[in-house]
């Protein structure tokens, strides 16, 4: 197969075609006042919590665990549940430091 004709007549029409300007007459000054405004980007993440919790307390009332969770958290607030909230806050923050270490130690070696 044989690169491009340095004098093709085709490419040549083409080429030529190109160099005569469009009058644009304001176009894209048109097109751009047109466009809606752009979106607001704390929005989204906002309108995803709002419905995240709204599921969450209708779950929490009207499904039959609702009654369930009530009570464990209120069992929280009890001597025992804070005892068993130290003990796995303080495994979540072991299991984690180890973690940090073991990926400091995979990217020290690369």
């Amino acid at each position: 197969m044989s690169g491009p004709d340095e004098h093709d007549w085709l490419d040549g029409v083409l080429r030529a075609g190109l160099r005569d300007e469009v009058a644009e007459n304001g176009f894209p000054k048109r097109v751009l006042a047109a466009l809606p405004s752009a979106p607001r980007p704390w929005l989204r993440p906002l309108v995803l919590l709002a419905t995240c919790l709204a599921a969450c307390l209708v779950g929490l009332f009207l499904l039959p665990a609702g009654g369930y969770l009530s009570r464990a958290v209120m069992r929280v607030f009890t001597p025992e549940g804070w005892a068993n909230l130290a003990v796995g806050a303080s495994s979540l923050v072991l299991l984690v430091g180890l973690l940090w270490i073991a990926l400091a130690a995979a990217n020290a070696e690369t």
